[in-house]
């Protein structure tokens, strides 16, 4: 199951029958999104309940506080699989904010909106790089 709007399911009254039905019937419960630790942590303590592997689809906007060194501890620890939507600067323009689709951006930003790597392939932060080394090399 891929739950886009995370908030409302932990609110269980807010379920949609086929939501519920998905929730206790998939074989691994996926959702994206992008925020703080603190919504991420009650979003996955709810989602825990129904005894299934957890997939985080997206989750990486570093102006949200939805960065590497902020949630992939917390993923780590709970053995939630994750990936998140950018990785290098290039066509699909994730080094972006969302407003990109009406507000045009004519210079790279100083902090990606997704990406990891700027085109050249030097990270926009060294520090989150050697964290994801350190968290995967296990």
């Amino acid at each position: 199951m891929e739950i886009a709007t995370p908030s409302l399911v932990c609110d269980p009254k807010h379920l949609a029958p086929m939501d519920s039905f998905m929730l206790y019937n998939s074989d691994i419960n996926s959702f994206h999104q992008y925020e703080r630790p603190e919504e991420f942590t009650e979003v996955m303590n709810y989602l825990q309940q129904y005894e299934r592997p957890l997939l985080r689809t997206e989750y990486m906007v570093w102006g949200n506080e939805s960065t590497f060194k902020d949630i992939l501890p917390i993923m780590k620890e709970n053995n939630i699989g994750a990936y998140n939507w950018g990785f290098v600067v290039g066509k699909s323009q994730t080094i972006y904010p969302w407003d990109s689709w009406k507000k045009t951006y004519t210079a790279e930003p100083e902090l990606s909106f997704h990406d990891i790597f700027r085109a050249d392939g030097e990270p926009f932060r060294q520090a989150e790089v050697d964290l994801i080394k350190q968290l995967t090399s296990d």
